[in-house]
């Protein structure tokens, strides 16, 4: 699942946009000032950044250090026609992605999803792989037109799977994306809750590998 932070200090527009994002399936957190902006980055993971320029109180470098060298994050720029226009260009040089205010949801859909498929993490409604198939809105998975009961958790790790395909991915990596670098449980909940998944989607059984002493991997 893609994982969104939205800082915007409008509460008007944040919840618009919430309301919006969430529809399309993203995972949105949202914050209205700088304290919360910090906290949530250095605490969580995200695939993108959408920030209100109005907002910021902390330097452009601050802010690259944060998403860029800590994080990894891409972003977005929201600022209206009576900025500073030097101050926005400034920032452009370190946050190409750039929309002026007022904007339309589609638009700003359209723009999210340019940046998601640069990183290669385009948003889907439905993803089907195999005979799995996964809807986003819903957070429901099915195999053949049936549909498996899965609690969050589970849906989240298969969708984790799913998005790293081939890839095998480690405990503490499987962690940090389902439950976030601020778990503090057992690394071992991630074979339970593979465990479970193998039960649920038997035909996954065979496609969800165990590799010794590295993790899991999804092969289909």
């Amino acid at each position: 699942m893609i994982n969104i932070l939205l800082a915007e200090n409008n509460q008007k527009l944040r919840m618009l946009m919430h309301s919006c994002l969430k529809k399309e399936g993203y995972n949105i957190t949202e914050v209205s000032d700088v304290k919360e902006l910090k906290n949530s980055l250095y605490v969580n993971s995200y695939h993108l950044l959408i920030l209100d320029i109005d907002m910021m109180d902390m330097s452009i470098n601050e802010i690259v250090l944060y998403t860029r060298l800590k994080r990894n994050i891409s972003m977005i720029l929201l600022a209206t026609k009576g900025n500073d226009y030097r101050k926005i260009e400034m920032y452009k040089k370190y946050i190409p992605e750039y929309i002026t205010k007022p904007f339309s949801m589609k638009f700003l859909l359209c723009r999210i999803n340019e940046v998601l498929n640069k990183i290669g993490k385009i948003n889907k409604n439905e993803i089907e792989i195999g005979k799995i198939r996964v809807i986003c809105k819903e957070h429901s998975v099915y195999i053949d037109d049936n549909k498996c009961k899965l609690t969050l958790k589970e849906y989240d790790l298969i969708c984790c799977l799913i998005e790293n395909q081939g890839k095998i991915l480690s405990r503490d990596q499987i962690l940090k994306m389902v439950w976030g670098i601020d778990y503090t449980g057992n690394v071992r909940t991630v074979d339970t809750h593979i465990k479970r998944l193998r039960q649920k989607i038997s035909y996954a059984q065979k496609y969800i590998k165990t590799v010794r002493k590295c993790g899991y991997v999804l092969e289909i």
